[in-house]
């Protein structure tokens, strides 16, 4: 039977699965995580930057123009501010775009989209259109005389960086969990080491170790032999023995349990 008093646990000590776990976790929403910010910054950056750098013109308009493939959108510009603003007296029926493989749809434009420019003009999608390939394209804006600029949407490069952005979030929430590992594996509680070793003092044995026929010992607390009756054995007397847990000292042993008091070994 197993002893019922507590026997110290060695600690364990370097990268167990748990530690290792996190680290792998880290490392990889770090690296992956780093990719896809740089993507979704560039997605969303280059149209701004593009469009920042279009020159605005007159209406009516009928010029080539170059366009990169992409979501690009007609803005116009208006008089007022965001939410406060005069007209357009234009529309997507006013556009028309034609490119190397014939004429582009253009749609009326859904997701309000307002944006100010370096020529200190407030400007409102009117009309969009997809261009499927970077070239040439023709486009003719009729109607009342109007300050245009043609350029890409950020909205379009919003949404064809909501991958990037998806791949992002993923990563830190993963990077989270690989930190919540990692600390774990460092703070978490090890067994802690009883007071005074476990089991019996050993009888000679000098080391802390039950000898047969004491509790703990794991065999039987008598010994029969053929004709001769049994001899019980005696529990461990009350004594100073060596300690467990310090074998340079000597620890009193009551009879029942170790106790507090210690003495050097001589």
């Amino acid at each position: 039977m197993s002893s019922p008093y507590p026997v110290a646990t060695p600690q364990r000590s370097g990268w167990g699965p748990l530690r290792i776990s996190g680290l792998v976790l880290t490392v990889l929403s770090l690296v992956v995580g780093a990719f896809c910010a740089v993507k979704l910054v560039v997605e969303v950056a280059t149209p701004a930057a593009r469009l920042l750098q279009t020159e605005s013109r007159s209406t009516p308009l009928d010029e080539f123009l170059s366009l990169d493939a992409g979501g690009h959108r007609v803005y116009v510009r208006v008089e007022g501010r965001a939410g406060n603003y005069r007209g357009p007296n234009l529309g997507h029926g006013n556009v028309e775009v034609i490119g190397p493989a014939g004429a582009v749809e253009v749609r009326r434009v859904t997701v309000d989209e307002e944006l100010d420019l370096a020529d200190g003009g407030h400007y409102v999608a009117v009309a969009a259109f997809d261009v499927p390939t970077d070239g040439q394209y023709r486009v003719t804006i009729t109607g009342a005389p109007n300050t245009v600029v043609v350029g890409p949407s950020v909205v379009s490069g919003l949404s064809q960086a909501g991958g990037w952005l998806v791949g992002t979030l993923v990563s830190g929430l993963v990077l989270l969990v690989g930190l919540g590992l990692l600390i774990a594996s460092f703070v978490r509680r090890r067994p802690a080491a009883p007071a005074y070793g476990g089991g019996y003092p050993g009888r000679g044995s000098g080391g802390g170790y039950p000898d047969a026929g004491y509790p703990g010992s794991g065999q039987p607390a008598t010994t029969t032999y053929p004709d001769q009756p049994s001899q019980p054995v005696q529990q461990t007397p009350a004594g100073w023995y060596p300690d467990p847990q310090s074998p340079e000292q000597l620890r009193y042993w009551d009879g029942a349990g170790w106790t507090a008091h210690v003495q050097p070994r001589s």
